[in-house]
């Protein structure tokens, strides 16, 4: 789960979340002396789904989602509808592969003509016709 990993930025954006949504006195808010047991609840339900969080890649999609219920949906959200309105990853752009050296190209060129030799020979092919020999 999240053992061993800082994740107070995913907390401090839940506790930030759900200030904003108490401030909107939605249908259902949770009363001010509980809103801290509230956010470990969310915290934990956020923590038991199939993300490995990360600051980098998440915390703007999760204040992003917090955005997004909170402009949709008219009662005390669930950390369920958090995470429905979670929006995907941006990608993350990768380096291209590195050119291969002339001499990995020329030891894959003889693997290539040996592949060849190897089958002609076991087919029992003629190299100067372009089908073998027929039967």
């Amino acid at each position: 789960m999240a053992e061993g990993r800082d994740l107070s930025w995913l907390r401090e954006e839940i506790a930030l979340g759900l200030s904003k949504c108490v401030l909107l006195r939605l249908p259902g808010y949770p009363a001010a002396d509980v809103i801290e047991f509230v956010a470990e609840v969310w915290l934990e339900a956020i923590l038991s789904a199939p993300i490995y969080w990360t600051e980098n890649l998440d915390r703007l999609r999760i204040r992003q989602a917090f955005i997004a219920l909170t402009r949709v949906h008219y009662q005390w959200p669930t950390p369920a509808i958090l995470l429905d309105h979670l929006p995907p990853r941006a990608a993350v752009m990768s380096l291209p592969e590195p050119p291969m050296s002339e001499e990995q190209l020329a030891k894959n060129l003889e693997m290539i003509r040996k592949l060849r030799q190897d089958l002609e020979s076991n087919l029992g092919m003629d190299q100067k016709k372009p089908y073998g020999n027929p039967p």
